[in-house]
């Protein structure tokens, strides 16, 4: 009987202990909840976002102590004196309960001191190398001014970088209709207005300082358009040789077919560029000479066929009103598309000793091959036509009786009836040569304008799946990606050669602009991703990176527009 009673006291001794002890944890988790509580509230003061616990996470001993805020918290800019603060804030609510335990605060799985910009930590230990570039030396630009005698080795010499300014004029199918993807305020739209910063003042600041700028909407502001080349020009232009002959390429080039365009036809595939052997002295010149409609400035882009066999220095000449730039040109990269050399004035009419492009085989690299095809001078018109599906069908029939003899008046109806550097960049791309399945034509349904098939009626019932919206912001992505190729093409084909183009930096500039009842101020918002597929892009490059490229800008600029305009604007 005696240890009946001793297991029993023992047994009631350990329940009691236990309860104990789970009685203690659960006072101390909610001390620590409240505390945590406390945290979010007050490191909410001031901002547009509050912010909220996650998950918190305490071992029985309370050895240590987990918080995990919601991805909100991402919004701080980090820094090493406001990480301290944070903790020193944090312990201080937890109490002397939880002075000695291992505190730490996260958010994305990402404890908050690793959340701070290379840039701004002090000690070489802690920098993050996955962050940096696994790019050791910068690549040769594709684009080199000759004549220009200011360089930046330690700026942006060599350096490739994405840019764009928001959406753009485009067909909605549903409205049958071209509109602005974003509304009316303050009497423009966002469409064009950051245009307006990022044509004239962010990207020839970037190429001053050495930058290559690769845009996927056209950055010429005027509605004229000049094409010269081997096969058709504008008219009153002309395309001269001379010297040792050209020989014309069995690979696609760009040409003058057609006016207008149907979705996924690529003027790059519409005729054959030409080539010819380098040399160390030139012995053939191809000549681009315009006839312009009025004197002014005009932006130049040439075209060429990619090879690796083709040189990396092709001697481009553009004379023009102010004197002659000279341009070495990597014709092993960025080929099928509209390169841009620069933009220039020019005198109206057809004036070869003011207005004229001159590319010569003279190179570093004789016995390689240039590759000569198509010159552009200026922006132009929007070309790609847009409509119901039966509608194109009728109007690529005319077009294949009459070709480019078609009534201009026949075409107009379908298309944007805008310069191109007011449409979206889905429209742009394919004007520029790209893609249309990997990357401007990611939501269609194709049409087949050739084949009517027999049922007239049930082909008429039939609506074209066209999603510009979607793709204008789904392309520019893809732009890059194809710029780049293997390993980082577009998604649907991620091993794609593309361009070949190395990109060290890419951003989209836009305003997201909308209003308040009152009044009051959105702020300041960056956008980056670092969990959509593998943690590092295919490179190597922790995506982390991005974050920190995000917060430098938009810290430099809300910082500026405290300082100079508002001292409550947000981010």
């Amino acid at each position: 009987m005696r240890y009946i009673k001793f297991a029993f006291l023992l047994l009631f001794f350990l329940l009691t202990t236990q309860v104990t002890r789970a009685d203690r944890y659960e006072r101390l988790y909610n001390k620590a909840k409240e505390s945590s509580q406390k945290f979010a509230l007050k490191t909410s003061e001031g901002r547009t976002f509050k912010f909220k616990i996650d998950t918190l996470k305490m071992d029985p001993k309370a050895a240590s102590l987990k918080l995990e805020m919601k991805t909100t918290f991402l919004d701080v800019p980090f820094r090493p004196d406001n990480v301290h603060q944070f903790y020193t804030d944090y312990k201080q609510l937890l109490g002397r309960k939880f002075s000695k335990s291992n505190v730490s605060i996260s958010t994305a799985g990402k404890e908050i001191s690793e959340l701070i910009p290379n840039f701004y930590r002090t000690e070489p230990a802690k920098i993050d190398l996955s962050r940096l570039s696994v790019q050791k030396e910068r690549s040769k630009q594709i684009v080199r001014n000759q004549s220009r005698n200011v360089f930046f080795p330690n700026g942006l010499d060599n350096r490739n970088i994405t840019l764009w300014q928001s959406h753009g004029w485009y067909y909605e199918n549903t409205l049958d209709r071209w509109e602005w993807q974003r509304a009316r305020d303050f009497l423009t739209v966002e469409d064009i207005w950051t245009l307006s910063f990022v044509v004239p003042y962010l990207t020839p600041m970037l190429e001053n300082s050495g930058a290559s700028i690769w845009l996927p909407r056209e950055r010429d502001l005027g509605s004229k358009e000049i094409i010269v080349d081997g096969e058709k020009s504008s008219d009153g232009s002309e395309y001269l040789e001379s010297g040792t002959k050209w020989e014309q390429s069995s690979k696609s080039g760009f040409a003058l077919k057609y006016p207008f365009l149907f979705d996924g036809e690529n003027p790059f595939q519409f005729g054959h560029a030409k080539t010819t052997i380098a040399k160390s002295q030139a012995d053939a010149v191809a000549k681009y000479i315009p006839e312009f409609p009025k004197t002014g400035n005009f932006a130049v882009y040439v075209s060429y066929l990619q090879d690796d066999q083709n040189v990396t220095d092709a001697h481009y000449t553009v004379t023009h009103a102010g004197g002659k730039t000279v341009f070495a040109v990597n014709q092993t990269i960025g080929g099928g598309t509209w390169i841009y050399l620069g933009t220039f004035k020019f005198e109206k009419g057809k004036n070869p000793d003011k207005g004229m492009v001159e590319l010569d085989n003279a190179s570093s690299e004789p016995g390689k091959m240039v590759s000569a095809d198509a010159v552009r001078f200026g922006g132009g018109m929007g070309n790609i036509v847009r409509g119901k599906e039966e509608q194109l069908k009728k109007l690529f029939d005319i077009r294949e009786k009459e070709g480019w003899r078609t009534d201009t008046a026949v075409w107009k109806p379908f298309s944007s009836q805008r310069p191109r550097y007011q449409e979206a960049a889905r429209y742009y791309l394919q004007y520029a040569g790209f893609p249309d399945s990997l990357v401007y034509s990611l939501n269609q349904t194709k049409i087949d304008y050739s084949n009517r098939g027999s049922d007239a009626a049930a082909f008429a019932s039939r609506e074209s799946k066209m999603e510009d919206y979607k793709d204008d912001y789904m392309c520019r992505g893809e732009f890059v990606n194809y710029l780049m190729g293997d390993p980082n093409g577009p998604t649907k084909a991620p091993h794609a050669k593309g361009m070949g183009i190395p990109v060290d930096m890419s951003m989209g500039f836009h305003t997201d602009a909308g209003t308040t009842k009152d009044s009051s101020i959105i702020g300041t918002l960056l956008i980056y991703d670092t969990t959509f597929g593998a943690d590092t892009f295919p490179n190597g490059q922790s995506k982390w990176a991005s974050r920190d490229l995000a917060d430098l800008v938009q810290s430099q600029v809300v910082n500026d527009l405290r300082m100079l305009y508002k001292a409550d604007w947000t981010r």
